[in-house]
């Protein structure tokens, strides 16, 4: 197998466990944006309208990052501007403040980022340089969903 191959195959067994843990990842989301101080509006939600559109840009993330074709990965990042649109207009229509919506993404990124890093200490035999990728992607991910969610203010 070549590295590249290696890559690949590494991406989308991440992409697989990312899904497994899906659950876990919005569960854990949940209870850092109810425990923030400074978040008023997510106590005051139910849980489906808390995660919104976030299990659909979950879904769009490892979709990016275990796509083989370039068109697959611009796909999977439109999806997530669209889910990152459509969560912004929701939080402004369930009255939101900006400073609320930005506090929300970064937790998720949090939460996305201590996921990675329990992946990355359980597997010894990833190709160098893979999570620092997914990494980058994810910082994208995240700001491109501040910025999306912005613009629906």
């Amino acid at each position: 197998m070549t590295s590249n191959e290696r890559v690949e195959q590494q991406l989308h067994e991440l992409a697989i466990y990312l899904g497994q843990q899906r659950d876990a990842i919005l569960t854990q989301w949940q209870l850092m944006t109810q425990s923030d101080s400074q978040l008023a509006t997510p106590s005051s939600l139910s849980r489906s309208q808390l995660y919104d559109h976030i299990p659909d840009i979950l879904a769009a993330f490892e979709k990016q990052i275990s796509a083989r074709r370039r068109d697959d990965a611009q796909q999977a990042s439109a999806e997530r501007h669209q889910s990152g649109a459509g969560h912004g207009l929701h939080r402004w229509q369930q009255g939101y403040q900006l400073r609320e919506v930005m506090r929300e993404w970064r937790h998720l990124h949090l939460c996305l980022f201590d996921e990675l890093a329990r992946y990355e200490s359980s597997r010894n035999d990833l190709e160098p340089g893979l999570i620092k990728s997914v990494k980058r992607t994810l910082a994208v991910l995240c700001n491109d969903g501040v910025c999306e969610s912005a613009a629906q203010y």
